[in-house]
């Protein structure tokens, strides 16, 4: 029998799981448990790209992410967890089972795999016609067979949540599988509403494509990202837009997310990365993962109110040389400014 290729061997495997029932269901959840007291409007928020892919592609990852589950709630119980998870690539029941079992109480999913906000962007089809040099070998023009792995976790009542999805056209090969978009969550905070907001943005080399073909999608998206945030935030509330961004060491997309954080707000600054700028001492794990360049946390002031990053921990680290997931999952605390 002839070898399939590795993007073949993807597209037949999932597949097959999703025929046998593997896919979540689309629609969004905002569930809630009695609020958390609290008399300070302190604000915390995490970071972490969970892994959580099928296991014919990521393996068995159900022990790891159990254990992320676990720890959270342990953090919870010693009063030390942050206030507020954005998650990326929770798209298995056993990823999206940590908004269960973390301790949170609050947690708002993102877009589905069929689904599309009506006062969002303008959309095309979840299905395209393939373009010259499209695969669908390489997931590419067969629809959208995942959703958006989003999840937003929070200790502070969710009061409100905007969706999106990106546009058929901005993806690039096995990213176009997934149903990848952003939202943004409204939070009740002692002292004043905020908001957070998370994305998960194509890949570069994992999307199985060109770098060039990978890089026009991603600028694609920042825009659309861009307007989203733009058109759909409140303006009057700082916000912090985290999640996995996907930028790396890529010159184009450094400028590109230069220009989505200037369009979006002129004195926008990444946690780490000011933090650093301003002498923190940062340790091993927090420095790679700001070198590793993937997962921001992005202030964007409001009217008249700005969020200033005041200290960073990495609740998943490298753990001892098994860390729980290929991206480390930090933490960055704010304070009103």
């Amino acid at each position: 029998m002839a070898r399939l290729s590795n993007g073949l061997v993807w597209a037949f495997a999932l597949g097959v799981a999703l025929i046998a029932g593997g896919a979540m269901p689309a629609t969004p959840i905002v569930g809630s448990l009695p609020a958390l007291p609290s008399a300070s409007g302190d604000l915390s928020v995490l970071t972490y790209n969970v892994h959580g892919l099928p296991w014919f592609v990521a393996g068995d990852r159900s022990a790891a992410l159990a254990a992320i589950g676990k720890r959270l709630r342990d953090l919870h119980e010693v009063g030390t967890a942050p206030r507020v998870a954005v998650v990326q690539e929770a798209f298995t029941p056993d990823a999206k089972a940590i908004a269960a079992t973390s301790g949170y109480r609050y947690a708002a999913f993102g877009s589905g795999e069929h689904e599309r906000e009506a006062a969002a962007l303008p959309r095309g089809t979840a299905a395209r016609s393939l373009e010259a040099g499209e695969s669908w070998m390489k997931g590419e023009g067969v629809g959208k067979w995942e959703d958006s792995g989003l999840m937003i976790l929070s200790d502070y009542p969710i009061v409100r949540v905007r969706r999106m999805a990106y546009s058929a056209d901005a993806c690039a090969g096995f990213d176009c599988l997934a149903a990848k978009g952003a939202m943004i969550a409204e939070l009740e905070i002692p002292g004043g509403n905020v908001e957070v907001a998370t994305t998960h943005m194509n890949s570069r080399h994992a999307s199985g494509v060109s770098d060039d073909r990978a890089n026009r999608a991603w600028l694609v998206q920042a825009d659309e990202l861009r307007d989203f945030i733009a058109t759909r935030r409140n303006s009057a509330l700082p916000l912090v837009l985290s999640g996995d961004l996907n930028v790396g060491r890529d010159i184009v997309r450094q400028l590109g997310l230069a220009d989505l954080a200037a369009a979006l707000d002129g004195h926008a600054s990444d946690g780490l990365r000011a933090l650093r700028a301003d002498g923190a001492v940062l340790d091993h794990d927090a420095t790679r993962a700001l070198d590793h360049a993937k997962d921001w946390e992005l202030a964007i002031g409001g009217n008249g109110t700005r969020l200033a990053p005041s200290g960073a921990w990495v609740p998943f680290g490298s753990d001892g040389g098994t860390p729980l997931s290929d991206h480390f999952g930090y933490a960055i605390r704010y304070r009103h400014g």
